[in-house]
């Protein structure tokens, strides 16, 4: 992840149409005369730069957060990267803390002027979107269908922080979470979180464990309500409605080996989910389903499959267009 980050617009087609006009006429009023052809202009074209560790972002969070020197490899890595969200026209750029304390330094931009519009700390670090945490990658992250609410994983995978978009006040909602699969035996983690507007539902993939256990063979799929408040603990019953998705026989990659991956993305429609997961092989599969109950779901749920390439390393959902990107390495 560069340093640096280059914000583009495409040209107007109006514009280049009026222009052509405008040459036509001049054509008729003066002689031809001939001279090199202008080469075509650009389809993109940049319009400025966000610096990730910018002096308004430091004058705001302080050197702890955003330093003047050049951080170590996990600070380069993850530090001033962003989410976007185009529909509130918001840029979130967090700033986990550099002096390894439990924090996390967060501006708040206009994503049309780039300018901080608040800023605030937070009380713990979050998920890059892979096993690796000192890889790049994504934050582990969903957002409602209104752009009112983000939530984003804690680091430790035992919480997802629901924020508000137009506070940052934040709910802490506890969920299922365990070490990344290299550390414990028959471990899962979060392989992906997507909004199910139909049911006020944060869809959490789950997979594992990791490419270095024989059990490496899992999926599940598990439906957080975030319609109600949340409970101040985890309840282990709701473990009961993690439902194993049958059709998987390897997890996502997203929890597999650690690579620079985004979490994936579940298409939601109104009666199916369409679930996308990986096969012996590495083979992308994308099972669609009707929402599961829970586990006892499991030994009766339907599953309609179709496979995909081998070797996905992320995949992204465009609700409004009905489709599934896949990315390969």
């Amino acid at each position: 992840m560069h340093d640096r980050r280059s914000l583009v617009t495409m040209h107007s087609l109006r514009r280049v149409f009026l222009g052509v006009v405008v040459l036509a006429a001049i054509a008729v009023l003066f002689p031809r005369v001939d001279a090199p052809a202008a080469g075509p202009k650009p389809l993109f074209e940049q319009i400025g730069t966000l610096e990730r560790f910018g002096a308004d972002a430091r004058a705001a969070l302080g050197q702890k957060f955003v330093p003047f020197y050049q951080p170590n490899a996990l600070i380069q890595r993850s530090s001033g990267s962003g989410i976007i969200i185009p529909a509130a026209r918001q840029l979130w750029q967090l700033h986990p803390s550099t002096d390894g304390t439990q924090q996390t330094g967060i501006v708040v931009r206009d994503l049309d002027s780039l300018q901080i519009t608040r800023s605030f700390v937070f009380p713990d670090i979050f998920s890059r979107a892979n096993i690796d945490e000192t890889a790049s990658g994504d934050w582990m992250h969903a957002i409602d269908a209104t752009s009112t609410r983000l939530w984003i994983a804690s680091f430790s995978h035992h919480f997802v922080y629901e924020f508000d978009l137009r506070s940052s006040a934040f709910k802490k909602r506890p969920i299922y979470g365990s070490l990344a699969p290299g550390n414990a035996k028959g471990s899962i983690i979060i392989g992906g979180m997507t909004y199910d507007p139909y049911h006020d539902d944060l869809l959490l993939l789950y997979g594992g464990p990791g490419a270095n256990s024989l059990a490496n063979t899992n999926a599940f799929l598990y439906r957080l309500d975030v319609s109600v408040a949340p409970p101040t603990t985890y309840n282990v019953q709701d473990m009961q409605k993690m439902y194993r998705i049958r059709s998987c026989t390897a997890p996502v990659n997203s929890t597999d080996a650690g690579t620079d991956t985004s979490s994936w993305s579940i298409l939601v429609t109104e009666r199916y989910l369409y679930v996308p997961c990986q096969r012996a092989g590495h083979t992308v599969i994308v099972v669609r389903m009707e929402r599961p109950d829970g586990a006892e779901d499991n030994e009766r749920h339907g599953e309609d499959v179709t496979a995909g390439p081998v070797y996905g390393d992320a995949v992204f959902a465009d609700q409004a267009s009905g489709r599934l990107f896949v990315t390969t390495y």
